[in-house]
């Protein structure tokens, strides 16, 4: 029987208006998608989340929570 292993990553993604810093925060999640992707995990989900301020609902930011799972022996 198989088991497996799971991983939760949350990833914050700048918002739209910050184009410089939301192309890192892309890349960063491309790298670390990568990288698990390297170690075996396969993504199972994938959920973008906004984060609004905490004085005012504007946008701050996006959150993007991935889950991973990896068979072990």
């Amino acid at each position: 029987m198989s088991t497996w292993e799971y991983r939760v990553e949350s990833i914050p993604i700048a918002e739209r208006r910050l184009a410089k810093k939301q192309r890192a925060d892309i890349a960063e999640l491309h790298t670390r998608l990568s990288e698990f992707g390297g170690e075996g995990s396969e993504t199972i989900l994938y959920e973008a989340t906004s984060m609004v301020g905490s004085v005012s609902t504007n946008l701050k930011r996006y959150v993007c929570v991935v889950l991973f799972k990896r068979q072990t022996a």
